[in-house]
């Protein structure tokens, strides 16, 4: 049997929309965007292990943390500002095309 090697199926996407084009209220409230992105996460058969979030005056910081590692979400609504994390890493299964998925499905919003 062959063995792969851990860094196979370590995948991680870290971006920043500075002019995003998702809904006002996906920006300004943590509310609001947490179903939708707890919706996609499992959707692209990921575990959530625990969600934490914190609103800030006009934006907010959202962590999903995953069986697989994390989502995370930090939001400066009055600059139109995003930054998303995503870190995939199943040493036991390949999931690199998960993450390709979620990326997908967030850049949608």
């Amino acid at each position: 049997m062959k063995r792969r090697s851990p860094l196979q199926t370590l995948k991680w996407i870290n971006d920043r929309f500075k002019a995003c084009q998702c809904q006002k209220a996906l920006l300004s409230n943590c509310k609001k965007v947490d179903p939708k992105i707890t919706k996609i996460i499992r959707s692209c058969d990921l575990d959530i292990v625990k969600k934490i979030s914190h609103q800030f005056d006009k934006g907010y910081t959202c962590v999903w943390l995953l069986r697989q590692s994390h989502v995370a979400l930090h939001s400066w609504p009055e600059y139109n500002f995003l930054t998303l994390n995503i870190e995939v890493c199943n040493f036991k299964g390949d999931d690199p095309s998960k993450i390709d998925e979620l990326y997908s499905a967030l850049r949608s919003l």
